[in-house]
């Protein structure tokens, strides 16, 4: 009630009555108190609105039939549509790729059935689609909303592309240290076998030295056999100690003149006595012209052909062994042995420039 008044004095000044009108102002109020309602709802839907702008996520709200109801700003840079393009427009139509859609028809139905949705307040991720058709990866959560006995639902859309393909690249990195870490493992393995083949030629050889029939001149072979034998030794030592340029991928192979005839009479000799004790004919033989120089890595070279001719003494009990070299120009149809079984190792355009053909006939 508002009211308004003013004493009334006799001819002394003293009060003897008030008059006054009262009016009521009930109805004023509140109107006062809504508009006051109204402008405080008003800031907050302001804010609400400012937030949504501003939001990293789209922020995407569609009715009970699927039509879209509010897109905010990063809807429209994430799907390519503009929010005027988008008010209206059935969902499925404008960011569900082709694959979900039937999915996303068939949950709106069983919401309008149930009143109940699969994934409804939960963090999903699941396939997007932009307007130019690229399907991407999103986070995507949805809540159910209702007003007025009416139901709408908001989506908040984060693209998680960068993330996904920051964990490939992850993946990636993780199978290529584990990759590694295996071909560490298979490295230190296979250096037992290159250390033990030149190790067992410098016994084998030493051997002979200490036989009191060797002639001066087999005595100085067995001696530079020795000599050669120690320094492919230590060859395949620094290799080991190479290991963390392996590991790295800056081991460097080099490629330089050598002597092709020349490494396969080494790394046959350097068999020494092992092919004769387990009773095994050992010969080399050249097929064709043979260049007298390629370009190439000796010391793999090497390594590769007394793998090969160790491993062939190793599981050959009794017949002959032979090493045979030949240009891969000249070689066009392998000549087979009546009664044998053929091994051949082709090395073509290696990383070494290997351009050879070594072949293991055992009988």
């Amino acid at each position: 009630m508002w009211d308004r008044g003013y004493p009334i004095r006799d001819q002394n000044g003293k009060c003897v009555r008030v008059a006054g009108i009262a009016q009521d102002i009930t109805k004023r109020v509140h109107a006062e108190s809504l508009q006051v309602a109204k402008e405080a709802a008003e800031a907050a839907h302001r804010a609400k609105s400012v937030i949504l702008e501003m939001a990293l996520d789209a922020v995407v709200t569609v009715d009970i039939s699927g039509l879209i109801t509010a897109w905010n700003a990063r809807a429209e840079t994430m799907f390519g549509w503009s929010r005027s393009e988008a008010i209206g427009r059935p969902l499925h139509e404008a960011i569900i790729p082709p694959s979900y859609r039937s999915a996303h028809l068939e949950g709106i139905a069983n919401f309008r059935a149930t009143g109940q949705g699969p994934v409804f307040n939960k963090l999903i991720e699941v396939f997007a689609l932009r307007r130019n058709g690229e399907e991407f990866p999103v986070e995507l959560s949805i809540t159910p909303v209702k007003s007025d006995n009416e139901y709408s639902f908001t989506a908040f859309i984060r693209d998680i592309s960068q993330r996904k393909q920051a964990e490939v690249q992850l993946q990636t990195a993780k199978d290529a240290a584990e990759a590694a870490n295996r071909a560490k493992s298979e490295f230190l393995a296979n250096m037992s076998h290159e250390i033990r083949t030149p190790m067992t030629a410098i016994l084998g050889y030493a051997d002979m030295l200490l036989a009191p029939a060797q002639s001066s001149s087999d005595r100085l072979d067995c001696i530079h056999t020795i000599r050669r034998e120690s320094e492919h030794l230590l060859s395949v030592l620094n290799d080991i100690l190479d290991l963390s340029k392996i590991e790295a991928g800056m081991l460097q192979v080099e490629r330089i003149s050598c002597r092709p005839a020349q490494i396969v009479n080494e790394a046959v000799s350097s068999c020494g006595s092992v092919p004769s004790k387990k009773g095994i004919k050992l010969s080399v033989t050249f097929a064709g012209q043979i260049p007298d120089v390629i370009q190439t890595d000796p010391t793999r070279f090497r390594q590769i052909l007394l793998n090969l001719i160790g491993n062939a003494i190793k599981f050959t009990s009794t017949g002959e062994f032979r090493s045979s070299l030949a240009s891969i120009m000249n070689v066009l149809a392998p000549n087979r042995a009546s009664g044998s079984s053929d091994r051949q190792r082709h090395r073509h355009d290696s990383p070494a420039g290997f351009r050879t053909l070594s072949a293991l006939r055992t009988g």
